[in-house]
C-alpha cells in the first residue's frame, strides 16, 4: 500500500513539472515610472525656472499641468494673487510649456496682473474676476478666443497680431486698443464700461457688435471691417465717436431701442453700404464718406444736415433716397441744400437762386409755376377789365380772361386782336412786366422740366 501511493505521488508530481519545464523563466512586471506620467513631464521644465518664479507661480503652474485653471481668488495676500510678466511670457511663448497647457490655453481666475508679452502663441486666453493694470499683447497669435470676463483693467492693448476671437463681458477698465490686429470673428462687448475703445490700421473679418455697453470715446480710424459696426450704448448720454478713413462692409449701426444721446459722431472718409441712426443725431458730423442706403426718417436727416456742410453729403443722401424709391424726401434733401446754397450765396448768384425759390420751389417743385400762371391770370384779369375805360385802342377783347391768359403765357396766341389792345397810365407797364415775367417763368419751367426728364 505505502510503495503504491508512492508511485502515485511521484507521478503526479511528474504530471505538473513536465508541461513547466518547456515554459523557461518568467520575468518580474515593469510598472510605468512616476517620472513618465504627464503631470510630471509638464512639471518638469518649471523646475529649471523656479528660482525665477514667486511661490504662487509655481503653484499656478501645478494647477495648470493637472487640468485646472489658476484659480487666486481664495488668495489671502493680495501679493499671492500677482502674477509676473516674466511668468506668462514664459508659459505663453516657451514651446517647453506651451506644450503642456491643457487645449494649448491659459485661464486665469482672480490673478493680478501687469504685463507685457510678446510673440506669445496659444489658442486661448480667459481671464475671469481679474485686475488688470496693464496687459500688452506685442505681435500674439491667439488662434481661438481673447475672453476678459467680471474684470477691471487700466490698459489693454494688442498690437501686431492674429486673434480668433474677442469677448468682453461684464468689464470695467480705462483703456483699450486694437493696433493693426487681423480679427478673424466677431469683437463681442456686452455690459462693459470702457473710457476710451481704440481700433487703429485693424482688419476685422466680421462685425464689431456693442451691447449695453458705455464709452467716453470711441476711435475707429484706418480699418477695414469686413460686416458691420453696431454699437448699442442704451441710454448713456455723452459718448463720443469718430470713425475715420475706414471702410466697412455693410452697416454703420448706431443707437439701440433708447436714443444714446452722444456727445458727437463723425465719419469722414469713410464708406458703408448703410447708415442707421437713432435721434437726435444733431451732433453727427459727416464729411468725404460714401453709402448706399440712409435712414428713412426725414427728421433724422433735417437734424443731420442743419449741422454738416459737405455738398456731397446732400448728394449722398438724397441718391440714398432715390435708389429706395422716396423720391419726396429727396426732394426734401435738395431743396435743404438748396436754402444752404442760398444762405451763403453772394450778388447775382443770390438773387437768382431767391427768383428760383419764389417761383418754382427752387426747380424741385415746377408745379409752383403753374400755380403762379394761375395767380397772374386772375389779377390780370381784374387789372384789365377795370382798365377797359382807359384803352387806348379801338379793339376791345372779346374776353378779358382770354385776354389776360393771352397776355401772362407767351406761346399762346388766342387772338391776335390781343396785340391791338393797349392802355392809359400804368396799366400799360403792368402788361410790360407780366409779359417779362411770364417769359422768365416759362423759362424756368421748360429748363426744369427738362432737366426731370434727362434725369429718368
Amino acid at each position: 500500500m505505502f510503495v503504491a501511493r508512492t508511485c502515485g505521488f511521484l507521478i503526479g508530481l511528474c504530471l505538473i513539472i513536465v508541461p513547466c519545464a518547456g515554459q523557461g523563466v518568467t520575468s518580474s512586471p515593469t510598472w510605468p515610472s512616476l517620472s513618465d506620467s504627464p503631470y510630471t513631464a509638464c512639471l518638469e521644465p518649471a523646475f529649471a525656472v523656479k528660482s525665477r518664479w514667486s511661490s504662487t507661480e509655481f503653484s499656478a503652474w501645478r494647477e495648470m499641468c493637472s487640468g485646472s485653471p489658476i484659480d487666486l481668488r481664495n488668495a489671502s495676500d493680495p501679493t499671492e494673487k500677482a502674477l509676473s510678466a516674466g511668468f506668462l511670457q514664459t508659459i505663453l511663448s516657451d514651446t517647453k510649456f506651451t506644450n503642456h497647457l491643457p487645449k494649448r490655453a491659459l485661464h486665469v481666475i482672480g490673478a493680478e496682473i501687469d504685463a507685457e508679452l510678446y510673440y506669445i502663441d496659444v489658442n486661448e486666453i480667459t481671464l475671469q474676476d481679474c485686475n488688470i493694470r496693464e496687459l500688452s499683447l506685442i505681435t500674439p497669435t491667439i488662434r481661438g478666443i481673447v475672453f476678459i470676463e467680471n474684470s477691471k483693467f487700466e490698459r489693454v492693448r494688442i498690437s501686431s497680431g492674429r486673434i480668433g476671437r474677442i469677448t468682453l463681458r461684464g468689464t470695467e477698465g480705462g483703456s483699450f486698443e486694437l493696433n493693426q490686429v487681423d480679427l478673424e470673428a466677431r469683437g463681442l462687448l456686452t455690459l462693459s464700461r470702457f473710457k476710451d475703445f481704440r481700433i487703429v490700421g485693424s482688419h476685422l473679418h466680421s462685425d464689431l457688435y456693442a451691447h449695453a455697453t458705455q464709452f467716453d470715446t470711441v476711435n475707429i480710424s484706418q480699418s477695414i471691417v469686413d460686416g458691420s459696426i453696431w454699437l448699442d450704448t442704451g441710454d448713456i448720454a455723452g459718448t463720443e465717436l469718430e470713425v475715420r478713413d475706414s471702410k466697412v462692409g455693410w452697416t454703420i449701426a448706431l443707437g439701440g431701442p433708447n436714443p444714446p444721446n452722444f456727445r458727437r459722431i463723425g465719419i469722414s472718409n469713410t464708406s458703408a453700404v448703410r447708415v442707421t441712426l437713432a435721434p437726435p443725431s444733431s451732433a453727427v458730423q459727416i464729411s468725404g464718406s460714401t453709402f448706399s442706403e440712409w435712414p428713412n426718417d426725414l427728421n433724422i436727416t433735417k437734424e443731420v444736415l442743419a449741422v454738416n456742410s459737405d455738398p456731397r453729403l446732400f448728394e449722398q443722401i438724397t441718391r440714398a433716397y432715390k435708389n429706395s424709391g422716396q423720391y419726396s424726401d429727396a426732394d426734401a434733401v435738395q431743396y435743404l441744400r438748396k436754402n444752404f446754397d442760398f444762405a451763403h450765396a453772394k450778388g447775382f448768384a443770390r438773387f437768382f437762386l431767391y427768383l428760383t425759390w419764389l417761383t418754382v420751389g427752387y426747380g424741385l417743385y415746377p408745379a409752383f409755376g403753374f400755380v403762379w400762371f394761375g395767380i397772374l391770370i386772375v389779377i390780370g384779369y381784374f387789372v384789365f377789365r377795370s382798365g377797359s375805360g382807359s384803352s387806348r385802342s379801338v379793339s376791345r377783347p372779346r374776353s378779358w380772361l382770354f385776354y389776360s391768359l393771352d397776355t401772362i403765357i407767351p406761346v399762346i396766341k388766342l387772338d391776335p386782336e390781343h396785340e391791338k389792345v393797349a392802355f392809359e397810365g400804368w396799366r400799360q407797364y403792368y402788361l410790360y412786366a407780366m409779359r417779362v415775367l411770364s417769359t422768365v417763368l416759362v423759362f424756368l419751367i421748360a429748363k426744369i422740366l427738362g432737366d426731370i426728364i434727362a434725369g429718368y
